[in-house]
Order: C-alpha cells, then sequence, then structure tokens
C-alpha cells in the first residue's frame, strides 16, 4: 500500500495539536516532567480510537513551559526540552535533556500513514544506539552498521 506523507502543519488553538488541510492530526500531551505522548491521526481516522485508555496516566495535563519562536514550538518540563519544527512544511520533533539530545524525529519523513489506516514513525539513527537480532532471519547478535 502507498504511503502517504503529511505536510504543512499549523497549530490549533491554544493546545500542543497541529493539523493540515488534508485533515491529518498531531496531538502532543504532557503527562508529567518526563512522560509524554505523541499522537499521529491520519485524514478519515474514523477506524482509530481516539479515547484509548490509560488507567495509569493522570486525567489532566501537566503544567509546562511553551515558548514560540516563528515556526518553532519549544515545550520544556524540568527533564525533558522538546522543540516542534514546521518550518519548510515539514512536522519534526527534537527531544532533548540537559545538553544532550536523545531522539530526532526523520527529516522530511517523520510521520507517514496509508490508506489503510497504518501510521508509521521513523526517527534517526543516533550514535551510540544499539540493534540486536533480526526475528526469525540468523543473523550475529549485534547489528550496529551492517546492511540488509
Amino acid at each position: 500500500m502507498r504511503s502517504v506523507l503529511p505536510v504543512s502543519f499549523t497549530r490549533t488553538g491554544d493546545t500542543l495539536s497541529f493539523s493540515n488541510k488534508a485533515g491529518s492530526i498531531i496531538e502532543i500531551f504532557v503527562y508529567n516532567d518526563g512522560l509524554f505522548r505523541v499522537r499521529h491521526l491520519p485524514p478519515d481516522h474514523k477506524h482509530v480510537s481516539t479515547d484509548l485508555p490509560c488507567s495509569d496516566l493522570p486525567m489532566k495535563q501537566f503544567k509546562f513551559v511553551l515558548t514560540t519562536l516563528g515556526e518553532k514550538y519549544i515545550v520544556s518540563t524540568a527533564t525533558v526540552k522538546l522543540q516542534i519544527s514546521l518550518e519548510d512544511g515539514n512536522f519534526n520533533l527534537f527531544w532533548s535533556s540537559g545538553e544532550n539530545t536523545f531522539l530526532k524525529d526523520l527529516a522530511f519523513r517523520a510521520y507517514e500513514y496509508d490508506r489503510n489506516g497504518r501510521v508509521c514513525h521513523y526517527v534517526e539513527q543516533m550514535p551510540g544506539d544499539l540493534h540486536y537480532g533480526m526475528g526469525e532471519r540468523s543473523s550475529p547478535l549485534e547489528l550496529n552498521g551492517k546492511r540488509y
């Protein structure tokens, strides 16, 4: 099934909700200093449950500091800084703690979906990331630097 890359997101209202004209919605919830939830709802997302039960999570949003710098938004808590970039029509997230970036969305292809409603999220490989095993295919245990 052919994948679709949603583009041209804008912020919706005063929340951490972003949408585009095609109907894609990306929502960010902050539950505590280090617990965030990112939800991508593709257009016509009727088949996706939008009220997932999370009994272990608080029902209200955690207080955070939001800074706006043009097409960038910075969400800060005591331990995590999340930079949301809408530059060049793309939606990208950059996660850091102190001076260390620990997760970056893959540029120009972070969020995609297909017509069946399958949503994929791609991130950049960070230095020091380890990859092990290939499911049912035989291979060496550690797979860093290998191409298949």
